[in-house]
């Protein structure tokens, strides 16, 4: 799943959980709430990218997971089951990354080639002070508006998060923006509060108690299993299954909890962490 910027969204825009708290009460925001985003990164910035946790950096905000856009300069197979792409910036060649892809995310990839453009997600790491990737992810990229758009969301996203906006939105902010569609708050809640419950317990015709993600039933339960299994390669469907039992429409509770922006796949479309 791509998560982006959304200005609806919970966090001031990046998915954070902040659950039902009004924006004029909101508690100072945490590096914590937003580790698990895989955050857009510029080439350049990941390439720079001196990590000894092997987390993306900005500010005092750190990422398990980035996602970056380059050129593939080279492919070199190695003897082991892995295969290493050096990527280069689309506007500066000589911006380079190094790429690890093991096999078991190879044999998920669709098919690419020396000078393809490419989207990549995974996780910075620095070995002997190099600086490497290594990839959960990679889709092929034949739209250059969406570079340009990738271009454009990664320095909104670094501004973001090296402003410190989260907390600022938080605080600072939170009293102007309340009430507008940049809140989190409801503009009017009256009459409205067991219409959100019945919707969100729909799923499951049952257990209609709200998480701090607001979900219920059986897209709670998901939530909670891909929460606490999924880790940065994700937990297969099909273990998922096994928690939650019989569900009925499962790929449509799947795909509501894609589109809510609560969970995203990592390694395939089979596997999912949550956010």
């Amino acid at each position: 799943m791509d998560v982006s910027f959304e200005p609806t969204m919970a966090g001031g825009g990046w998915g954070a959980d902040v659950g039902n708290v009004s924006m004029t009460q909101a508690p100072a925001a945490s590096s914590g709430q937003f580790e698990k985003i895989p955050l857009p990164v510029l080439l350049k910035d990941a390439s720079n990218c001196m990590s000894d946790d092997d987390k993306y950096h900005v500010g005092s905000y750190g990422f398990v997971n980035i996602k970056v856009i380059g050129r593939i300069e080279s492919i070199e197979e190695t003897s082991t089951a892995e295969r290493w792409i050096i990527l280069t910036d689309v506007k500066d060649e000589s911006v380079k990354l190094k790429v690890s892809l093991y096999d078991a995310v190879q044999s998920k990839t669709e098919p690419y080639a020396e000078g393809d453009i490419v989207l990549i997600l995974g996780k910075i790491r620095l070995f002997d002070n190099e600086i490497s990737m290594l990839a959960f992810h990679l889709q092929v990229v034949k739209d250059m508006k969406r570079v340009e758009c990738f271009l454009a969301e990664a320095a909104l996203a670094y501004g973001y998060f090296n402003q410190n906006l989260p907390e600022r939105i938080s605080n600072d902010i939170a009293v102007e923006l309340n009430g507008t569609i940049f809140s989190n708050a409801p503009v009017e809640t009256k009459g409205k509060q067991s219409q959100v419950t019945a919707k969100a317990g729909s799923s499951s015709g049952a257990d209609t108690t709200l998480n701090s993600r607001g979900l219920a039933g059986v897209q709670a339960k998901i939530h909670s299993v891909i929460s606490k299994l999924g880790g940065d390669s994700g937990v297969h469907l099909d273990e998922v299954k096994k928690h939650v039992g019989n569900v009925p429409k499962f790929d449509d509770e799947i795909q509501h909890l894609v589109n809510e922006g609560v969970i995203y796949s990592t390694i395939d479309d089979f596997h999912y962490s949550a956010l």
